[in-house]
């Protein structure tokens, strides 16, 4: 009869543990999943900055290249640069975490493609 008792006196213990464990759980799963977002933005933007320098490189205007961004990658920044024989593209944007509000990543990526003609 005493077990029995020991036994009902800790009724409810694993759901109060659970109640307690859950948000934080979810919380570094929404963070986990967020960071894999964050990854994929990344390879957007390394995609897009070799674009873009291969793009310029050729020959191709800049206006063209940045009315595509503007259409289909809004809120991506572009700056081009260029040195002696290569031109260069810096692509970035401001990416937001899930599970922490108000807190935004500056993500940036810069390819390079050799000038035409050299």
């Amino acid at each position: 009869m005493r077990a029995l008792r020991g036994l009902l006196a800790e009724t409810g213990s694993v759901t109060a543990e659970l109640a307690l464990a859950l948000p934080t759980v979810s919380l570094l799963i929404a963070i986990t999943l967020s960071s894999f977002g964050l990854q994929l933005e990344r390879l957007k933007l390394v995609d897009l900055a070799a674009s873009v320098s291969r793009a310029v490189a050729r020959g191709e205007p800049l206006s063209q290249s940045q009315s595509f961004i503007d259409q289909w990658y809004p809120g991506v920044t572009l700056k081009i640069s260029a040195t002696a024989d290569l031109l260069c593209a810096t692509a970035s944007v401001n990416a937001k975490v899930l599970g922490l509000s108000g807190f935004e990543l500056r993500l940036a990526e810069r390819q390079c493609a050799r000038k035409q003609g050299l």
